[in-house]
């Protein structure tokens, strides 16, 4: 099993966030070190617009995403080939936004792996099952 610790990043309040290998499914073009926030509340993993139009991703649909606030907006969706550290990459669907500067690694990824959220040590462990 392995396991991996990331310090949470400077945000106010601070936030539990990992970096992620991201590329486009036939592994042509690829971002790494991708700074993003784990977000347990959120459904699906979101990647700026401007991170989808380095990798050359191509809008595949859309979906509506229902904000925290009860707001609900139409956003594109690309498959992606994510990797969350060393782990094994997955490919999934995902939505692309401008509302994000950083990535969001929702449930969709976060379900795969065990979580442990250190608020006092501010620190978040990710390992495999």
């Amino acid at each position: 099993m392995a396991t991996f610790k990331y310090h949470y990043a400077a945000a106010s309040p601070p936030a539990p966030s990992v970096l992620l290998n991201v590329s486009r499914p036939d592994g042509s073009r690829s971002v790494s070190n991708l700074a993003a926030i784990a977000d347990t509340v959120a459904d699906v993993t979101v990647l700026p617009l401007a991170k989808i139009a380095e990798l050359g991703l191509i809008q595949f649909d859309d979906e509506i995403i229902l904000a925290f606030d009860g707001t609900s907006q139409t956003l594109p969706t690309y498959y992606v080939r994510l990797q969350v550290r060393d782990f094994p990459p997955v490919e999934l669907a995902m939505v692309g936004s401008d509302d994000v500067l950083d990535a969001v690694l929702g449930r969709d990824v976060l379900n795969r792996y065990k979580i442990i959220l250190d608020g006092p040590r501010q620190t978040l462990e990710i390992s495999d099952v």
